[in-house]
């Protein structure tokens, strides 16, 4: 049985492939506005509408943060405190301000803010699901408007490569960034 929907999907398969078809169908939509729209802001609200893009057709919960407790995978991997949520979302996103990403002034700048912001989101947590595919969406709006590409393909295309990018958040997270360079690195070109 499924999760309870707005598309009247009975079975978790037919909930997976309504994500998949809206995803990309609205992914390329809302990473187009932001291209094309240079006074559009990066901020709290373009990770919500993120959220409300992948998840807003398919959950009553879209663009809404947790109000519970989530702990990723096992108990070993605990998120923020959904308390702390706003707070702490609102002070890591300060990060994509305008005159902060005009500090970007290469790939290299563009790969090391990507990390850290990565970083933060994933401990922050801030949806009841699909925390991973808005943050990358999140991201991929950030690259894009610095004239980027990044290729989600090359991140979690395959198993292998879900694997490693998983492991490489995980790792992140507490501070030890070198795979998830590595990754978002092989991910990342100029348009």
């Amino acid at each position: 049985m499924s999760t309870k929907n707005l598309v009247f999907a009975k079975y978790q398969y037919q909930v997976d492939f309504a994500e998949l078809i809206i995803s990309y169908i609205n992914t390329y939509n809302l990473i187009s506005s932001y291209m094309i729209d240079k006074r559009k802001k990066i901020n709290e609200s373009t990770i919500i509408e993120c959220h409300k893009a992948l998840f807003g057709k398919i959950y009553d919960w879209a663009g809404s943060y947790r109000s519970h407790e989530v702990v990723v995978g096992d108990r070993e991997r605990p998120t923020i405190e959904h308390a702390d949520i706003k707070t702490s979302l609102k002070k890591s996103l300060r990060q994509c301000q305008e005159n902060e990403l005009a500090k970007i002034k290469n790939r290299n700048d563009l790969i090391n803010k990507i990390v850290v912001l990565h970083a933060e989101l994933a401990w922050i947590h801030p949806f009841q699901d699909g925390n991973g595919r808005t943050i990358r969406l999140f991201l991929q709006i950030i690259s894009a408007t610095m004239g980027y590409n990044l290729n989600i393909e090359e991140i979690d295309g395959s198993l292998k490569k879900k694997k490693a990018y998983h492991y490489a958040v995980r790792r992140a997270i507490h501070n030890r960034k070198n795979n998830l360079i590595a990754l978002i690195s092989r991910a990342i070109n100029e348009f």
